[in-house]
């Protein structure tokens, strides 16, 4: 019985260990897959620009701007050259399902690609996540660690 119960414990610390949040220094809800953290970060400011793809990305980017402006004081506008947050779609459509998406931010860019508009929500929640210094209204920056990740 005592052998049995060792390992059913070593099972469970196995398991627990190839189930482990991929780096623990980023907090995400839900845990992403797979996240790298690189050096560096991209801090959004009012010189951002935000590129959507397709017109049916145009929903979620559209309530994004609205929390970012809400928390922020920052009113983004469009456009695709410079510092930019670009929206676009996944180039394998096979790849993440319908709500997966990828997020790669370094320090010029941030590139978000999703399969549909679920994909977009769930990523810019994701951003929104991994903004530092508050939300205070009287901000008008935050900064996002460079890292490539998938969900």
């Amino acid at each position: 019985m005592q052998r049995l119960s060792a390992a059913l414990l070593t099972l469970a610390l196995l398991i627990s260990k190839a189930h482990a949040a991929p780096d623990p220094s980023i907090h995400l809800i839900p845990q992403p897959v797979s996240v790298k953290q690189q050096t560096g970060s991209f801090t959004l400011d009012k010189s951002v620009v935000l590129s959507v793809e397709t017109p049916a990305f145009d929903h979620p980017a559209g309530w994004f701007t609205g929390q970012l402006e809400k928390s922020t004081g920052i009113r983004m506008r469009r456009g695709k050259s410079g510092k930019v947050l670009q929206i676009a779609t996944m180039a394998d459509r096979n790849v993440l399902g319908k709500e997966g998406y990828t997020l790669t931010v370094t320090p010029s860019r941030i590139v978000l690609r999703a399969n549909d508009a679920a994909g977009v929500f769930y990523g810019l929640q994701t951003l929104l996540q991994l903004q530092t210094g508050g939300t205070s209204p009287a901000l008008r920056s935050w900064t996002t660690p460079a890292l490539p990740g998938g969900d």
